[in-house]
């Protein structure tokens, strides 16, 4: 089973964790200008012959705008939209239930310490900037859906 994960939003990402390959989401337009390419990531779903992902489950923010809940929304429902057209398995996974079987707290920056820990290689390409936390992120949770199956 070749298990991808998804951090949505507006800068997610997504990480196949038998390679940690990862890619930046926002550098496929989850934008308003330019309309998420779902065609792009099933691409590249499809390039890993992935077979199951693990989605972060969408929820509304504290102190986030109407407008940007709605177009995280949107983005949210085209992205599983393609997953259901393209056939494949997916699990939804609150942040809290995932992060807590990592004793993580909220952020990001502890992810991404303990990716780069759990996947030393990937650290000096895919994991080296601060921002690569999203990136961490997705792939954690798809080694957390691979633990929960084991």
């Amino acid at each position: 089973m070749i298990v991808a994960g998804i951090d949505p939003g507006m800068t997610g990402a997504a990480a196949v964790i038998d390679t940690l390959a990862a890619a930046d989401l926002h550098t496929m337009s989850w934008d308003d200008k330019n309309p998420l390419s779902v065609g792009l990531l099933a691409g590249w779903l499809n390039s890993y012959d992935v077979t199951h992902v693990a989605v972060e489950k969408a929820q509304a923010m504290p102190k986030q705008g109407v407008s940007s809940t709605f177009k995280y929304g949107v983005s949210y429902g085209k992205l599983l939209g393609m997953l259901d057209v393209i056939r494949l398995d997916t699990t939804l996974v609150v942040p809290r239930v995932w992060k807590k079987h990592y004793g993580l707290p909220a952020d990001k920056k502890a992810s991404l310490e303990l990716a780069r820990q759990l996947w030393p290689e990937a650290a000096k390409v895919q994991l080296q900037r601060v921002k690569d936390g999203h990136r961490a992120e997705a792939a954690l949770i798809a080694a957390w859906f691979k633990h929960r199956r084991d």
